[in-house]
Order: C-alpha cells, then sequence, then structure tokens
C-alpha cells in the first residue's frame, strides 16, 4: 500500500473457526471499502474458511496467546493490528468488534452494535432484531 493510502479492518473473533454475523458484516464492509477506498487489509485472528476466498484484500492473520481470555487477547490484537497497519502505510484502522486499540497510532474507527447476518444460514434460531 502506498503511504496514507487505503484503510485496514480488524477483525477479531473468539471462535476463529465459525461463520457469525460479526464475519458476514465484515465481508460486506470489505467488499464496499473496495469499491470507496481501493485497498484494503484485513487483520484477522480467523482462519481463512471464515474469509470469503472472493474477496481480493491483503490478508494478515494474527494468533498467539492462546492461553489468555480472548477479553484480554483481543485488546492485544487490536493493538498490534493497528502498528501493523500504520507500517503498510494505511490512512485509517476500523475495527468491527466493540473494542479497538488502547493506544492507537492511526485514526480509529470502533464499530459499537449488535449484528446477525439476516440470511437464515448464518442466524440463530431465535433473533431479536433493533
Amino acid at each position: 500500500m502506498k503511504e496514507g493510502r487505503g484503510v485496514a479492518i480488524g477483525f477479531f473473533t473468539p471462535n476463529p473457526n465459525r461463520i457469525t454475523g460479526l464475519s458476514s458484516y465484515t465481508s460486506s464492509l470489505l467488499r464496499a471499502l473496495q469499491l470507496r477506498a481501493g485497498r484494503v487489509l484485513l487483520i484477522t485472528n480467523a482462519t481463512l474458511e471464515v474469509v470469503p476466498p472472493s474477496l481480493n484484500v491483503d490478508l494478515e492473520v494474527l494468533s498467539g496467546h492462546g492461553g489468555v481470555p480472548y477479553k484480554l487477547r483481543v485488546l492485544w490484537l487490536h493493538q498490534r493490528a493497528i502498528s501493523l497497519a500504520k507500517s503498510r502505510g494505511c490512512a485509517a484502522y476500523i475495527s468491527t468488534t466493540p473494542i479497538g486499540a488502547l493506544r492507537p497510532t492511526l485514526p480509529q474507527i470502533v464499530t459499537w452494535h449488535d449484528l446477525y447476518d439476516l440470511t437464515s444460514l448464518y442466524r440463530p434460531l431465535r433473533t431479536v432484531l433493533y
């Protein structure tokens, strides 16, 4: 990526092997950002099966700290991700989870909501939509 061009998306999940509403939301966001921002860097802990292969994005998979509880590990993952995004020349960092880097080194957008995919394939048996 050129300096200050493109965006990075941090998608981290407690279960990296499972497709969820949040992973579906991230895929939709990636498609939209590709149209507007051009280059997109996806930084995730999800397995490659969760990330749709049709998405033409730069991909960085972070792992480690498996023995640490997810709510603590995700803080480390976001901090590492935003540092990686800056080193790759991204102009901004978007977290698709309701937490981000505690010490951001780029402009950061944090998504604060509950999302369920509306397709029955990903929806829990009982879903409440607000």
